[in-house]
């Protein structure tokens, strides 16, 4: 059976649970995010480059390639 969601009544969309896990400014995987939460780390930085934003929480270690292969 698929998964349905609807986004406006009377109308399914097709949705997937990857299963991917955490992927946060504090950690990757859950047990880098558990860890993380337990020491009470903030992943929250002033710093961002040339971004517009004042703070912000990047995910710097994220490599997308590895993940979605």
């Amino acid at each position: 059976m698929t998964p349905r969601a609807s986004t406006h009544p009377g109308e399914n969309i097709d949705i997937a649970i990857t299963g991917r896990g955490v992927v946060s400014s504090i950690g990757e995987g859950a047990d880098a995010f558990f860890d993380a939460l337990l020491e009470r780390r903030s992943g929250v930085v002033e710093d961002l480059g040339d971004l517009s934003a004042r703070a912000g929480a990047p995910c710097s270690d994220f490599d997308p390639t590895v993940a979605m292969t």
